[in-house]
């Protein structure tokens, strides 16, 4: 490229980055939503910040959410605004729009990758929607953001290392599973630092260093809440049902997000192939990590809503796919009109600029994955309405509003969001699918009835409402009943005594 290109390419990128990054701002407020799910951690938000502790139920110390960092950052802006709805959406919006300049400005090689990179990201279904909802993705993104813009710099010293090894550490803070994202590039940075015994063994000491804050959180999650992992992973993966049916779920996933949403998975698919294709060394481990991030989800049979996990790893997808300087304008003219079809081809895409999202009504389809935002979106977006009105709003939110006046104390619900967040710290809301339930987690699920993925139905055991409305054991089945109440110690008893530190040790070795 001659100076004079050069100088023309730096003049154009500027306003182009910031007209692509604008019109993703209009279509992302425009689709703005919080979704059931997050409402299970603005309630946890809501006890932390009145002093009642990372809990779910007062007086029961549970881990009901898997992301810790967007917890906390929550926890943050909650402090001061007392009020979740916009709170969660700005928050949602300005590290999303954070993420995407991020990589406009500073990622993207070309001022057509940026274009095409965002016009990618925009036409997502999976990364519109889940860049609010009020679930982690959009720290998630950023943290890929700035992963990535240090790793495929050609200097990576020992300071910069420190910094990607940190924000790899924050990434898997803020939601476990993305280490198979993080962990190839990171691997690769590590074993292409220069060579020589000490150096070496100061990357490999700086690798370690950056992980110190996931390391802390799991010191403090084993002390405060007796268990390493969230009480999610207790209740969703280990269910009783088979390997092999969980792939064919997770299939499931795939083929859905496929009809639902084409250009997110082509994206994908071609992010994770093309370094290998093209034998582009340095892209080739972030592809890695796509696979491998792939693999786990058709493991675990995928999620209930449609396109979650694949925020992540189509971000991924578009930063590696931007590191290409496409020269032949051909190329760009058959690319953009390839995207946009392939953005075009989707059921509601009307709703992107449309009021109206009622178009769908087969939002929940014969596998039980939802397209989550068309679900809500009447109740609990930004264009439509928020959940907590009390003529109009989300009927459980309604219900919990209720709750909180006139009781009952205990209550059994299967979707435990917007409910357990209106219904306050009064009432005790056990959930059926065990997210938020020590006891339930770790019971055998209701196979007989069928399952829903994400929904692992458990049966209530005879006494334990009871039990928890009298505040002692009433459960009828004798070894159940001791089962609880060693596990009330680790989750009720007082966090540093003998017996309970006894038992969390016992428990955790399945001893």
């Amino acid at each position: 490229m001659s100076k004079t290109d050069s100088r023309s390419e730096l003049n154009l990128r500027g306003p182009m980055a910031l007209y692509s990054v604008a019109l993703f701002a209009i279509v992302l407020l425009r689709n703005a939503w919080l979704c059931d799910d997050a409402y299970i951690v603005l309630r946890v938000v809501d006890n932390f910040v009145n002093g009642l502790g990372l809990i779910w139920n007062p007086g029961e110390r549970v881990q009901a959410f898997t992301n810790p960092l967007w917890t906390f950052l929550v926890s943050g802006i909650y402090f001061f605004s007392h009020e979740a709805f916009y709170t969660v959406i700005v928050l949602s919006a300005v590290v999303s729009l954070s993420a995407v300049s991020l990589f406009a400005f500073r990622i993207a090689s070309s001022t057509t990758t940026v274009v095409l990179g965002i016009l990618v990201l925009t036409m997502s279904k999976a990364f519109i929607d889940f860049s609010s909802s009020g679930l982690e993705n959009p720290i998630t993104h950023l943290l890929l953001a700035c992963f990535f813009l240090l790793y495929f710099q050609s200097d990576l010293n020992r300071k910069k290392l420190i910094l990607v090894s940190l924000i790899a550490g924050l990434g898997v803070l803020n939601r476990m599973d993305t280490i198979l994202l993080f962990a190839p590039p990171l691997v690769a940075a590590l074993m292409n630092f220069p060579k020589g015994g000490s150096d070496r063994l100061t990357a490999f000491g700086v690798f370690v260093l950056g992980f110190v804050p996931f390391i802390f959180w799991e010191c403090f999650s084993l002390l405060y809440y007796g268990f390493p992992f969230p009480n999610t992973a207790y209740a969703k993966l280990d269910t009783g049902i088979g390997a092999l049916d969980l792939v064919r779920q997770g299939l499931q996933y795939f083929l859905n997000s496929l009809a639902l949403d084409p250009l997110t998975v082509v994206a994908i698919a071609v992010g994770g192939v093309l370094p290998f294709i093209t034998k582009d060394k340095k892209s080739r481990p972030a592809s890695v990590g796509i696979i491998l991030y792939l693999l786990y989800i058709l493991s675990i049979g995928g999620d209930f809503m449609s396109g979650r996990f694949f925020s992540a790893p189509l971000f991924c997808a578009v930063i590696i796919l931007s590191q290409y300087r496409i020269k032949s304008r051909s190329a760009v003219a058959a690319t953009a009109v390839a995207v946009t079809l392939l953005g075009m081809f989707r059921p509601n895409l009307w709703s992107m600029i449309s009021k109206n999202d009622s178009g769908r009504t087969n939002t929940i389809d014969d596998k039980g994955i939802a397209d989550e935002r068309q679900v809500y979106s009447k109740w609990s977006s930004l264009a439509q309405g928020r959940p907590s009105t009390n003529e109009s709003g989300h009927p459980w939110a309604v219900e919990g509003r209720f709750a909180r006046l006139y009781g009952p104390r205990v209550v059994t619900r299967n979707a435990i969001g917007l409910f357990g967040y209106f219904a306050g710290p009064t009432v005790h809301v056990v959930d059926e699918n065990g997210i938020a339930d020590p006891l339930l987690a770790r019971m055998p699920t209701i196979s007989d009835r069928g399952w829903r993925i994400g929904h692992f139905r458990r049966s209530i055991p005879e006494g334990y409402l009871e039990s928890l409305e009298a505040r002692k054991n009433l459960i009828v089945d004798k070894t159940l009943a001791r089962y609880y109440d060693r596990l009330s110690i680790i989750t009720k008893g007082e966090i540093f005594d003998s017996q309970r530190l006894e038992e969390v040790w016992k428990m955790n070795l399945g001893l």
